[in-house]
């Protein structure tokens, strides 16, 4: 049986949404996660997806915040062209219409109650904040130590990408995890991305990772290069 989004692990706590990547991590409650973007890729938002999903499977409250939409320059009204009114065939206009009931679903359901969305950072028991310190907010380190103060205070795990290639402020002092995403050499050696490990809260075996995006999560392996080519040694001297 396949397993959907690649969520689930019978020994440890999944928080990512990828069993590999939550075994090594080990992540607490009251952890905060970090992921760079990557400038080549949109990668950052299959992991923001995972995180969801994950706390929605284990039924806890989650707020997402997401950057807000603006439009860049003013649109100007235009008139739309005017046409005759679309008009029923002759010989379907006397037909009984069919009545139909609508059902809204999503409204009455558990999951959806406990997904909540908005502009405002909401520190909650999951907490989802894509485009951390992006150009659209000015956020200082007084700002990210309140963040990072809040999650601690609740308990609470939250996982925060940026686009720290563009910040100003040193975003990742602030986080207890930080995991850049990477696109060289990955095409090559037949990833999807690479997965650096930069800040750890402990020791792991590797720090860099390759993984591949299907339509039911990503699948993580370790990434290694092969060595070059190194010219025959005979003591301190090289052969040619």
């Amino acid at each position: 049986m396949r397993r959907a989004l690649g969520i689930g692990s019978a020994y440890t706590t999944s928080y990512m949404g990828v069993p590999l990547l939550d075994s090594i991590l080990n992540i607490n409650p009251g952890s905060s996660i970090l992921i760079e973007q990557d400038p080549a890729t949109n990668n950052h938002h299959i992991f923001e997806k995972l995180f969801v999903a994950q706390s929605v499977v284990d039924n806890k409250r989650i707020t997402v915040r997401s950057a807000p939409f603006c439009i860049p320059a003013a649109v100007s009204r235009v008139e739309e062209q005017k046409h005759r009114p679309m008009e029923i065939a002759w010989r379907y206009a006397q037909r009984n219409r069919l009545t139909t009931t609508e059902f809204d679903f999503l409204e009455n359901s558990t999951d959806a109650q406990n997904v909540k969305f908005g502009d405002e950072i909401v520190i909650t028991e999951r907490t989802c904040i894509a485009g951390l310190c992006a150009p659209h907010e000015v956020l200082g380190c007084k700002e990210l130590f309140e963040i990072k103060r809040e999650v601690i205070r609740k308990h609470a795990v939250l996982l925060a990408t940026s686009p720290t290639y563009i910040c100003d402020v040193n975003v990742g002092l602030y986080f207890d995890v930080v995991l850049a995403l990477e696109s060289m050499y990955a095409k090559e050696n037949g990833y999807h991305g690479l997965l650096r490990i930069k800040k750890f809260t402990r020791r792991v075996d590797n720090l860099l990772y390759g993984y591949r995006i299907s339509r039911y999560g990503v699948v993580m392996e370790e990434f290694s290069l092969a060595p070059d080519d190194e010219p025959v040694r005979l003591g301190c001297d090289v052969v040619f």
